[in-house]
């Protein structure tokens, strides 16, 4: 052997290109910058986890089917039903006081001390009036009674009728004028003297 011999030329290793079914290559940094826009970007397109629960009715409308709690959904409801009642119970109230306000002012306007004694006085003088009515009518019908017990008797004229009972001519004429229009007195001429009888059945 020479001496070239010992001084063989070092063979160089070869490197086996990794396959794609392997391992795969770590992308550079500008790949990794445009790897990271792109999540980003694909992230902000993806519907939220919120809206998964969206069923489409319409392609055009979308309508939500969001369940919510039973417990708050009747905790609402009995809030408004309270607050209804509640705004109803200060209505009734209100209205309530302003009758009992209505009603008071009423009877005090009605009954107060001035009303009542104005309210007999008023009445007083009617029956008063009534009194003196009745009386002076009591009086007329005495006096046509005693006119008429003196035609009992026998026919009398006008001027013998007054001077028996102590009356005025003219009272005594018009007296007498009444009794005929009622039926109970008669008038009989005998030449220039009008005499006075009763109407015998």
């Amino acid at each position: 052997m020479g001496i070239f011999d010992f001084i063989k030329p070092k063979k160089k290793k070869s490197v086996k290109k990794a396959s794609s079914k392997g391992k795969t290559r770590k992308p550079t940094g500008q790949k990794r910058l445009q790897t990271k826009a792109t999540q980003n970007s694909l992230q902000t397109r993806q519907i939220p986890k919120k809206r998964a629960n969206i069923v489409v009715i319409d392609p055009k409308i979308e309508a939500k089917t969001e369940i919510e709690d039973p417990l708050i959904s009747i905790s609402r409801q009995l809030t408004k039903i309270q607050d209804a009642l509640e705004k109803s119970h200060t209505t009734i109230q209100t209205g309530m006081q302003s009758l009992r306000d209505d009603h008071h002012t009423i009877i005090e306007r009605q009954v107060t001390p001035d009303n009542v004694a104005e309210a007999f006085e008023n009445h007083k003088r009617e029956l008063e009036t009534e009194k003196t009515n009745i009386e002076t009518e009591l009086d007329i019908l005495e006096i046509d009674q005693k006119i008429l017990d003196s035609l009992k008797e026998k026919k009398l004229r006008s001027i013998t009728v007054s001077e028996e009972l102590n009356l005025s001519r003219q009272y005594t004429a018009s007296r007498l004028s009444h009794l005929i229009d009622s039926g109970f007195v008669k008038r009989t001429k005998r030449g220039r003297s009008v005499y006075y009888s009763l109407i015998t059945s």
